[in-house]
């Protein structure tokens, strides 16, 4: 029987480093799945529902897959992640880095061909990454003043923690 290691080589006899993702490219912490599905937006493409969050590192972004039971039995549920990790993989060079994906699957992917799954991937993920930009950008914080004390009161302190809508404060430090 032949071992592991020669099933793991390219036609040119060295591994094949080109084909696998990287070993950093998942999101497995539970709390970094709950800050997407809590402070990312999501986008969906016919069978791929995608909620994106910027990590605003600049570094290759990040998937998670969410199949749960409801997709049917072992076989079906492990066809779409095996159709969603081939996706994201092909097409993580034209995905925009700093973002952890999450993917779930959506109607009757099980049934698709590859290669129509990662176009409504990347479809779906460039659309909750333009939305997470609109909606989440860093808001600058003014304090107003009423127009008729501005001049006899000086202007209040500015809270301690400001919110916007993302749940980060605009100093970039978590809310509290």
């Amino acid at each position: 029987m032949a071992s592991h290691a020669a099933f793991c080589r390219d036609g040119l006899g060295g591994p094949m480093t080109g084909l696998r993702l990287p070993h950093g490219s998942h999101v497995r912490r539970d709390s970094d799945v709950r800050r997407v599905f809590d402070r990312g937006r999501s986008s969906a493409s016919a069978d791929v529902v995608v909620y994106a969050f910027d990590r605003a590192d600049g570094q290759p972004p990040r998937f998670g897959l969410v199949v749960g039971r409801k997709w049917g039995d072992a076989v079906r549920r492990n066809r779409a992640r095996r159709l969603l990790r081939e996706s994201f993989r092909t097409a993580r060079p034209t995905l925009p880095v700093g973002f952890d994906f999450l993917l779930l699957p959506r109607g009757r992917i099980h049934g698709r061909k590859m290669e129509a799954v990662r176009e409504m991937l990347v479809r779906a993920a460039h659309g909750a990454a333009r939305r997470y930009a609109v909606e989440c950008a860093k808001a600058v914080v003014v304090p107003v003043i009423p127009a008729t004390t501005a001049a006899s009161v000086a202007p209040a302190a500015p809270p301690e923690s400001v919110e916007t809508r993302c749940g980060e404060n605009p100093a970039g430090a978590p809310a509290t």
